[in-house]
């Protein structure tokens, strides 16, 4: 199939303004293996895609198959294409607008440090399926009139409104370092239905808050301020917090509160309880590696998570997982915090989280390990 871009693309390039959209190809044709797809591109342009280019032929790819196709990402314009490397895994970064090119080494420097990160955790490079051996994951970042994004396959594209001020920043920031790490929990290891969709966005959303914390993007103030009030609040604000059980993940979407924030508390209350077990030599980092080592070639359940964090914790988790998981009660993640020493209180009716500065060396050693140090 031959891609040329239509005249509204052309006059869209004469104003050097890129944007993003979802694509339709219309394949006929019985070869659903090791498609061919190449562009035309005016004059100046350039396409980043994910996949195997043709040696010695401009602008021409091999896809290995009509799945792969539907879930694949690619920006033609006049962007920026930028290399991130780890070992053998590369991730291309596609920048596009000019006050996203302007910040490149602020989005490669983010982009290699919570890479970095990753792998150290997680032990490895994700393992990915969907490119084949020589695809590369695609990181869009684009100029726009709102903060979003998503993630399709292992491609992720994020939307970023330059004059959004601080928040949205953080949240084009949250967004990439959430998105990435689903490339090992979700699609490197994943669940076998909807009822571990708390398990897949929660602790993403736990683990996004520590990289974001280790490469120096979000400090402690930072990263309790952003746990308090943006994900806590949501959970608090949900109104089937309390009324329904966390394993509704196919109300993800209407409840993002109960299900990313509802998971993320429950990763919050197990890390603390490990350290607090274990002195801090254990934690929920030794679950996600344990997760990723042994559910890479098969699903995992419920019964799974609990049956390791039960191992982690020394106790059995029987009782937390019938209260927080299956059950309904809401999570008393000021209870937990306290292990790290980390104090909960209402100001102007939203909760607020602060680390206490009379912490014994032993709660201090817990939280900085709850921090992603």
């Amino acid at each position: 199939m031959t891609i040329s871009p239509a005249p509204s693309l052309r006059a869209w390039h004469a104003r050097r303004w890129q944007n993003t959209a979802r694509s339709l190809f219309v394949v006929n044709g019985e070869q659903h293996e090791n498609v061919s797809v190449s562009f035309q591109l005016p004059d100046g342009w350039h396409v980043t895609t994910p996949w195997q280019a043709v040696d010695g032929k401009a602008n021409q790819y091999v896809v290995a198959s009509h799945d792969t196709l539907a879930t694949s990402m690619f920006f033609a314009g006049t962007h920026r294409e930028v290399s991130v490397s780890n070992g053998p895994f590369e991730l291309l970064l596609a920048l596009g607008g000019e006050d996203v090119t302007a910040q490149e080494q602020v989005f490669v420097d983010m982009a290699s440090g919570v890479l970095d990160y990753y792998v150290s955790l997680m032990g490895d490079v994700p393992r990915l399926q969907s490119q084949g051996s020589a695809g590369k994951p695609v990181v869009i970042i684009n100029q726009a009139e709102m903060t979003d994004g998503e993630a399709i396959g292992d491609n992720i594209s994020i939307l970023l409104e330059p004059a959004g001020g601080p928040m949205s920043q953080h949240m084009a920031r949250l967004l990439f370092a959430h998105e990435f790490f689903h490339l090992w929990n979700g699609k490197s290891f994943f669940p076998s239905g909807e009822d571990g969709e708390w398990f897949k966005e929660g602790f993403s959303n736990f683990y996004t808050l520590k990289a974001l914390h280790h490469i120096g993007y979000l400090d402690d103030q930072a990263f309790l301020g952003i746990l308090g009030g943006l994900f806590y609040q949501r959970y608090d604000q949900d109104d089937a917090a309390g009324r329904l059980s966390i394993t509704n993940g196919n109300l993800k979407h209407e409840h993002w509160g109960l299900i990313y924030s509802g998971g993320l508390l429950v990763a919050i209350a197990q890390d603390l309880q490990i350290r607090a077990a274990t002195e801090n030599e254990e934690s929920l980092d030794d679950l996600m590696r344990f997760m990723f080592n042994e559910f890479g070639d098969k699903p995992y359940d419920i019964a799974d998570v609990e049956r390791k964090l039960g191992e982690l914790n020394n106790a059995g988790q029987e009782d937390f997982f019938r209260r927080f998981v299956y059950g309904v009660e809401r999570i008393p993640v000021g209870e937990f915090l306290t292990l790290a020493g980390i104090e909960m209180h209402e100001e102007n009716g939203q909760a607020v989280f602060k680390a206490g500065e009379d912490a014994d060396p032993e709660v201090r050693a817990i939280r900085r390990g709850f921090f992603g140090d």
